[in-house]
């Protein structure tokens, strides 16, 4: 009996630590620059489309991510990462964190922690997104999709 408390104990403690360090993670300073982990989103950018998920889709998961056939990256038959952005309604289940527990790489409300974000923003090639050389997407259209995530990432 004792161990078994223990136990929780030591797993209640890991996760407010986990919770502690996630939301530092976000928090960002007065000055309004992002923190670690974050990118720098510009609040005052022009979106290439109205940021809605189904112009997201339309313009950039299903064009670049998950191609209409289920065959690109994350794609039915890609799978990059077990990622899979084919149909549609399980492309934006996954993005929220899936239904096999995969983390969220969109966090509604936040575009400057979110994973999606982060990987359509680096200069990293190795992690950049959409993957290989010419594939980036426009300052534009990478607004849309930062702003779809900052008004909610409603679907």
């Amino acid at each position: 009996m004792k161990r078994a408390v223990r136990r929780a104990r030591m797993y209640a403690a890991r996760i407010s630590l986990v919770v502690a360090v996630a939301s530092a993670a976000c928090g960002g300073d007065d000055a309004g620059s992002a923190a670690p982990g974050c990118v720098e989103v510009d609040p005052q950018c022009t979106p290439a489309f109205d940021p809605t998920w189904d112009n997201v889709y339309e313009f950039v998961i299903g064009q670049s991510c998950g191609g209409s056939e289920g065959v690109a990256c994350h794609g039915g038959e890609g799978k990059q990462g077990g990622l899979v952005l084919y149909p549609q309604t399980q492309a934006f289940q996954e993005l929220l964190g899936g239904s096999l527990g995969h983390g969220a790489r969109v966090l509604p409300g936040n575009a400057a922690c979110s994973v999606l974000v982060e990987r359509l923003a680096t200069t990293d090639r190795s992690r950049w997104m959409p993957y290989g050389a010419g594939m980036r997407l426009s300052e534009r259209e990478r607004c849309a999709v930062e702003r779809w995530i900052d008004q909610g990432a409603a679907e």
